[in-house]
């Protein structure tokens, strides 16, 4: 189990204490590191490998590095928030570079355990904070919104507030480009009718079931660029996680986690007169509420 004593604490964020030897985390959150410039996991050469390997991969490089070796977190006891970042990877960009920076991101909305889903508008703007200040920059240049099957319902009232929120961030000049995961075209038509801006992107997975040339018209018609992608469709299964905590000692057994992911924030940087990639990664944000 993770106790104070294998914890670095930030003293801009928390003050040290030495109440209880054991940690309650009611939240935290993860971040995989710079997958281009990984190493001996070999996670590097990961173009042929669906998302869902290849994150639990990076992650379970960081809780091995980061709480075995260097013990480097923050934890924030008055909210029982842990927050375990992976810096050995960063790229180090000039003001020249990050100017010419072009960040991608893609957020995923995970399925409750009860196979219900919730979609919070609140991850939107948590998960843009995070990768401004991991990144260093102000802005994305496209932001794509997955979100679990069931909860696209024909009305699409389920995803409108989590919609809403990307268009504010649209009109701030935080997010450039706003984007879908696998829409159909009634969906993006039903989708549309009810937004006052509608997707520009749709993320495809070229073994789709759904592509046709229906999906072809209707993005020629509206103006909406297709981008394949290799996503698992379940990204980040909660057990999984589950396990990677009990291993590392966050939590003392798979049975008794319950720290649930609720969101995976995937992201890549390219410079753009150069193309390029210099970071890409994941963050996880896990909860017990």
């Amino acid at each position: 189990m993770l106790t104070t004593a294998s914890l670095n604490y930030s003293e801009s964020r928390t003050s040290r204490t030495k109440a209880a030897p054991v940690c309650p985390i009611k939240k935290c959150l993860l971040y995989s590191g710079n997958l281009m410039n990984a190493g001996a996991s070999g996670i590097r050469n990961s173009a042929l490998r669906r998302s869902q390997d290849e994150l639990i991969s990076s992650l379970d490089e960081t809780l091995k590095v980061f709480l075995r070796e260097q013990g480097s977190c923050f934890y924030i006891p008055e909210d029982e928030y842990l927050e375990i970042p992976d810096t050995r990877r960063m790229s180090q960009l000039d003001d020249e570079d990050l100017d010419e920076l072009d960040v991608s991101v893609k957020l995923f909305y995970l399925p409750e355990l009860n196979g219900t889903s919730h979609l919070p508008a609140s991850y939107v703007s948590e998960s843009l904070e995070h990768i401004k200040r991991h990144l260093g920059v102000d802005h994305v240049h496209d932001y794509v919104l997955s979100v679990p099957e069931n909860s696209l319902q024909e009305d699409m009232n389920d995803i409108i507030p989590a919609w809403n929120e990307i268009e504010h961030f649209h009109r701030e000049g935080v997010i450039q480009f706003l984007g879908v995961n696998e829409f159909t075209p009634s969906q993006l038509s039903s989708l549309s009718k009810k937004v006052q801006i509608p997707p520009q992107i749709n993320h495809m997975d070229p073994n789709s079931s759904i592509i046709s040339d229906d999906v072809f018209d209707y993005a020629a018609t509206n103006n909406i660029k297709l981008l394949t992608h290799h996503d698992s469709a379940d990204i980040l299964p909660a057990e999984r996680f589950s396990a990677l905590l009990a291993k590392y000692g966050i939590v003392s057994s798979v049975e008794e986690a319950k720290l649930t992911p609720r969101w995976v924030l995937k992201y890549s940087s390219v410079i753009r007169n150069r193309g390029i990639i210099v970071n890409k990664g994941y963050i996880v944000s896990a909860s017990s509420y």
